[in-house]
């Protein structure tokens, strides 16, 4: 549980492309379905994660694969953060950008 919500681990998947392999788990946190995963380069000694990202309006979910078993695909470690208000973040943006707009129409003329 986090947040008050449950956290259910689906399954583990490979994802096969040319020039990468990925391993994506599909979890799902309440009712948000997020999807982290490793990637595999074939030059590269380590994976790079890739975060599973879940936005609403009170708070963010971001989900990172850590760690899986590879053989029986049985387990996985998997870190969540809840990170709240980041959505007012884009909203506080909007009100600068607007305030710039603003500031530069010309002044209204006196007469």
């Amino acid at each position: 549980m986090i947040a008050g919500r449950q956290i259910v681990l689906e399954r583990l998947r490979d994802v096969e492309e040319p020039q990468r392999r990925q391993v994506v788990a599909d979890i799902r946190v309440g009712d948000v379905g997020l999807a982290p995963a490793l990637t595999y380069y074939p030059n590269a000694t380590q994976p790079i994660g890739s975060p599973g990202i879940g936005a609403g309006p009170d708070h963010d979910v971001y989900a990172i694969l850590a760690a899986y078993d590879g053989r029986g695909r049985a387990w996985a470690t998997i870190q969540l953060r809840v990170i709240p208000l980041v959505s007012w973040l884009w909203v506080g943006g909007a009100i600068v950008g607007l305030g710039a707009l603003l500031a530069g129409l010309p002044a209204p003329r006196r007469t």
